[in-house]
């Protein structure tokens, strides 16, 4: 029996085979990254793993090698082997066969160079429209993006409470005009800059989620140590040994929360959902519409919405399959919705995490009637756009036949009860993306240990407000990550946060960029500085391309050995008070395009930054303040939407830097405010 890869889950594989009372099927599977089309690292040894029948042998073949590999699988069915991999190479065939009869193979392997990019959301953030609008000349960049050697494996978002054995993906993909816009903006130009270097096939396993914190990408064993997580972590653990029990609390929170609604929406009480009401207090508007659309961009809360429509004897009587086979289309919703049809609740998808879903519902037997029909829909919005999100075809009303009567069209709407007046809105789980451990365990430890050349990282913009703790915990993370691939020296290049104007920002944003720079003091680091690309107006700049073929950059200088890059941008490697001056001394010469380097701060004994005037002198930056008559510590590009002016002869701009060492203002140091 030949069983090819399928999505289903290795621990319900494991179970059935465990559990068979009979002499069990023939089973090989292995994770959805072994699979048609991947990349795997080149010249090295790389792990292959998978599941088959407890006791069966395993056979390993590869078309690049006369010689197979064999393992045994233990007695929870898990099997896990070393393949030594050639050159540059492909297209390949790898085959893994049981004992037992089963054979999985993958074709079109290419042998090359693998990278993980991972992060938040300037790493997901797409070369085209998806995940942000598009990056700066993204149309042209697509069009000319022909390049079906790079290829990406992008690990589909999902969180769990303990480590899962599959991460769901839609497999790798080769890069060409038709999915480059689709591909991470800064793994893509990272990519492209080895591909066009190396001359080797690429590949890239994208790992991203937007607005996620670092401790979430970190193993519960690695965050044991922090004492701030523990309670978290507990939770998870008695989740994950009954998890039955969490999606019990969170079905009951919602039940409750519902009810009070009913209680305390207007709605309700006063019976909108009738097929006759007083229509006075409510307001014409087009179907469908969001909350925006009609005056109520900035409102969260509900909107109840109504339309009649009219319906024919004949259409009726013409409906194919009898009365059940009538059903109602009304698009996705954001957020919430329950519906009424003539008075009748007829459904609703009233959990969070529904606001893409299209609604479809079936209507009951004798329900709809000739002449006249009433539509009433109570929408919760609980922050975003709000309302029937869906296009006027998404409208409608259908018969078994396909036979459709279109309700787009006017209606009307009134407000019901707003956010302010309901209790916290609970959410569809506790379990979310922010929880520590979570996305690691959901995204990373699936798959973790593939063959790789290193990790790209871009993070941090979510851990700016505990930028006093985020030194210790990327580190860990970044330890914790290479002792599971197995390799102390696997290089991690990351990318430090951009300029941007956060609103009340105290230093905490420069306090993370300096957290995030103390990582290099670990072996295999590097970092690529964005002082000079960031906006102050973006959190997500434009402009990735500098950011991918910096990193590519540091690949290139640091992993292959093309020592005549520039990588290192200057850094202050000296510094001097001399009564109403300070003298920084950078380790290598300096540029800058404006009338002179900044931006710069001077504080005296009072720890009070001021803007300084700096001048070049001798090699040497010298920095005055007439607000700072006696100068003891100086600090560069640390607001925290500064775009520095300091550069070296190849363009690398320095990153922010200060000569104090004065506590973190999350600690009770002095607050960054300079005036």
């Amino acid at each position: 029996m030949i069983l090819l890869h399928s999505p289903i889950v290795l621990g319900t594989l494991l179970a059935a085979a465990q559990g068979a009372l009979d002499e069990p099927a023939p089973l090989i599977e292995l994770p959805p990254i072994f699979a048609d089309g991947m990349v795997l690292q080149r010249e090295t040894s790389v792990a292959v793993w998978g599941a088959a029948n407890p006791g069966v042998e395993v056979r390993l073949g590869t078309s690049w090698s006369t010689s197979d590999v064999v393992g045994v699988a233990g007695a929870d069915g898990r099997w896990r082997v070393e393949v030594e991999t050639p050159a540059a190479s492909g297209p390949h065939a790898l085959v893994a066969s049981s004992g037992d009869g089963a054979e999985f193979v993958a074709r079109d392997v290419w042998i090359g160079e693998v990278w993980v990019a991972a992060g938040q959301s300037n790493m997901a953030w797409t070369l085209g429209p998806g995940v942000g609008p598009g990056t700066a000349g993204w149309r042209e960049e697509v069009a000319r993006a022909n390049l079906p050697l790079v290829r990406s494996f992008r690990v589909e978002q999902q969180v769990a409470w303990a480590p899962r054995e599959v991460a769901p993906s839609a497999g790798w993909v080769s890069v060409t005009p038709r999915t480059a816009g689709g591909q991470s903006a800064v793994a893509y130009y990272f990519a492209r800059r080895l591909w066009e270097e190396l001359g080797v096939p690429i590949g890239i396993v994208e790992v991203a989620w937007s607005d996620t914190r670092i401790e979430a990408w970190t193993s519960a064993e690695a965050l044991s140590h922090d004492s701030a997580f523990a309670a978290e972590l507990e939770r998870m653990a008695a989740a994950a040994a009954d998890p039955g029990a969490e999606e019990r609390r969170s079905a009951e929170r919602s039940v409750e929360w519902m009810a009070g609604l009913e209680r305390i929406d207007p709605g309700r009480r006063e019976r909108w959902t009738a097929s006759a009401i007083e229509s006075h207090d409510w307001r014409s508007v087009d179907l469908p519409t969001t909350f925006a659309e009609h005056g109520e961009r900035h409102y969260d809360g509900v909107v109840w919405y109504r339309r009649t429509f009219r319906l024919a004897d004949e259409w009726l009587q013409g409906r194919a399959g009898g009365d059940a086979a009538a059903s109602l289309s009304l698009g996705p919703i954001d957020d919430r919705d329950t519906v009424w049809v003539n008075g009748v609740r007829i459904g609703g998808l009233e959990t969070a995490g529904s606001h893409a879903t299209p609604r479809r519902y079936p209507l009951p037997p004798g329900l709809l009637r000739a002449g006249s029909n009433t539509l009433a829909i109570r929408v919760l919005d609980t922050g975003g756009v709000g309302g029937l999100t869906g296009a006027r075809d998404d409208f409608f009303v259908e018969r078994a036949d396909g036979a459709r009567v279109e309700l787009a069209g006017r209606g009307l709407w009134r407000r019901g009860a707003s956010l302010f007046e309901l209790p916290p809105v609970p959410p569809a789980s506790w379990l979310d993306e922010q929880r520590p451990s979570a996305v690691f365990n959901g995204m990373l430890a699936p798959w973790i240990g593939y063959g790789t050349a290193g990790i790209l990282w871009y993070q941090g913009e979510s851990n700016r407000l505990s930028a006093n703790r985020y030194a210790t915990r990327f580190q860990r993370a970044l330890l914790d990550w290479r002792a599971r691939w197995g390799r102390g020296d696997l290089p991690v290049y990351f990318v430090q946060i951009a300029p941007y104007a956060y609103p009340g920002d105290r230093g905490e944003a420069a306090e993370l960029r300096e957290a995030q720079a103390a990582a290099l003091r670990l072996p295999a680091t590097g970092m690529v500085t964005t002082t000079d690309s960031g906006d102050p107006k973006d959190i997500h700049p434009a402009n990735k391309r500098v950011v991918g073929e910096r990193l590519a950059n540091l690949a290139l200088a640091r992993t292959y050995g093309r020592t005549e890059l520039d990588v290192e941008p200057p850094r202050p490697v000296g510094w001097q008070a001399d009564g109403a001056e300070l003298r920084l001394v950078l380790d290598e010469p300096i540029r800058f395009h404006g009338s002179a380097p900044g931006p710069f701060y001077l504080a005296g004994e009072d720890r009070l930054f001021r803007p300084a005037t700096a001048r070049v002198e001798g090699g040497a930056i010298v920095l005055s303040s007439p607000l700072v008559p006696r100068p003891i510590a100086a600090r560069f590009a640390w607001g925290a939407a500064d775009r520095g002016d300091l550069t070296d002869a190849a363009g690398l701009p320095a990153a922010p830097f200060r000569t104090d060492d004065w506590p973190s203002v999350l600690d009770d140091g002095p607050a960054f405010d300079p005036r």
